[in-house]
């Protein structure tokens, strides 16, 4: 069916290049938010267990576990359309963006 999420994805199971600006922020949240760092300690992570990360960050926000500022909550937003078609496949509904993988 086309324009369907897929149930699985390949793509998940890419690994997000060393040099993605998705690293950068998620070390500054970690800080921030208390984010686990099981996943960010070996690098590359995959863009499945990237989502993931985005997801708890988005949940702790919402849950009012930490308070991002403005400009955390942009990037936040940055990340979850970087990585949205992961989120989707994993439950997470998200706007789909379908120019995945760029650089900003």
């Amino acid at each position: 069916m086309l324009g369907a999420v897929p149930t699985a994805s390949g793509i998940e199971l890419l690994d997000v290049p060393l040099d993605h600006w998705s690293y950068e922020m998620l070390d500054r949240f970690e800080v921030r938010a208390g984010l686990d760092r099981t996943k960010l300690e070996t690098l590359p992570v995959t863009r499945g267990d990237m989502a993931k990360l985005i997801h708890r960050l988005l949940e702790a926000a919402d849950a009012d576990s930490w308070d991002p500022s403005e400009i955390e909550w942009q990037q936040l937003r940055m990340l979850q359309a970087e990585f949205s078609e992961e989120l989707n496949t994993q439950g997470v509904e998200t706007p789909l963006l379908r120019r995945a993988y760029h650089q900003w």
